[in-house]
């Protein structure tokens, strides 16, 4: 089974304007070396275009957030290596911090800078969960989540397996949530 980029859902509905990410160069520095740790198999040049792309992609957004340094020393995290997060998240006046690691940033520690910070399968399915209405879910996160499903088309990623992958991803409560849905994406 092939597995679908972590990221993949919410540039995908950033893209439809369901949500605004944001981001710092500093944070896509991390992902990448995170990343090409864990899987050197990978083009390094390849993954180092993506942030450019995903730049150009929501321009319109203006998601790259600078300027934001001289908050960092103010933040006080448990693992201080995490503190220009929420000092880019603070400046580019982020609602939320998703994150598949939500225990380095304590709610307590947030609170000052209004900020929560969420696991993405969590914000996923709150998302869906305000998006619907009456037994219909919206057709822009179908259409977001139809999008990647057929790019895949050697072999195709038949919806279950799709659903499956979304699971991998840490995603499993929306991917439960979406599963109410066959046929739609």
């Amino acid at each position: 089974m092939r597995a679908l980029p972590r990221t993949n859902p919410r540039s995908l509905l950033a893209l439809d304007d369901l949500v605004r990410l944001k981001w710092s160069q500093r944070v896509h520095e991390e992902w990448m070396s995170h990343l090409l740790q864990a899987r050197p198999e990978l083009d390094g040049e390849r993954i180092r275009t993506i942030p450019l792309r995903m730049q150009e992609a929501l321009a319109w957004q203006e998601p790259l957030v600078e300027g934001y340094e001289h908050l960092v020393e103010h933040v006080d995290l448990p693992d201080e290596k995490d503190r220009h997060v929420v000092a880019a998240a603070f400046w580019g006046s982020a609602e939320a911090i998703l994150t598949f690691n939500t225990k380095d940033f304590p709610q307590k520690k947030l609170e000052p800078w209004e900020l929560v910070a969420m696991h993405p399968d969590t914000y996923l399915l709150e998302l869906t969960e305000r998006l619907v209405r009456n037994p219909f879910v919206p057709s822009p996160l179908l259409q977001a989540l139809r999008r990647p499903r057929q790019r895949l088309v050697r072999p195709p990623l038949e919806p279950k397996a799709f659903l499956q992958s979304l699971e991998g991803a840490g995603l499993k409560n929306f991917a439960k949530a979406m599963a109410a849905y066959p046929g739609k994406f």
